[in-house]
């Protein structure tokens, strides 16, 4: 089982992406990226969105997320984000190998955020939609 974490970070005026900086500066990220368990750490910047920063973290299992989460550089990543002013979001996704899980526990577990637009559906593409089913 492995753990992926998309974190979007968002501020104001470029302080996501100072943030980033900061974290790469410090070697805050090299620390992460050397921790047990950690299978990638690395920052995205979304070319529709200037004020959010994409963190794509994966770990092996929960157990390697849980220790990172108890280290001492979570309070470091906890205050330069204060100190940027950022909000989050988080997504969270976990991936099985097909060898040791069956597919109805791969779909009960898998997980997913996604946005969705505040406008009803055409009654066009619903029916087209029901007649593909029959």
């Amino acid at each position: 089982m492995s753990l992926t974490i998309n974190i979007y970070y968002t501020g104001k005026n470029g302080s996501a992406k100072a943030f980033a900086k900061e974290m790469i500066s410090t070697g805050i990220v090299d620390a992460v990226r050397n921790e047990k368990g950690n299978e990638r750490y690395e920052y995205f910047y979304p070319e529709d969105d200037p004020e959010t920063v994409l963190l794509i973290d994966c770990w092996e299992n929960q157990e390697a997320l849980d220790l990172h989460h108890k280290s001492p550089m979570m309070k470091q990543i906890s205050e330069l984000r204060k100190k940027y002013h950022l909000s989050m979001k988080v997504e969270q996704y976990t991936s099985f190998s097909k060898d040791n899980q069956d597919f109805e526990t791969v779909i009960r577990k898998r997980t997913a955020t996604r946005k969705f637009q505040d406008k009803k559906v055409e009654e066009e593409k619903i029916n087209k939609i029901v007649k593909q089913e029959d």
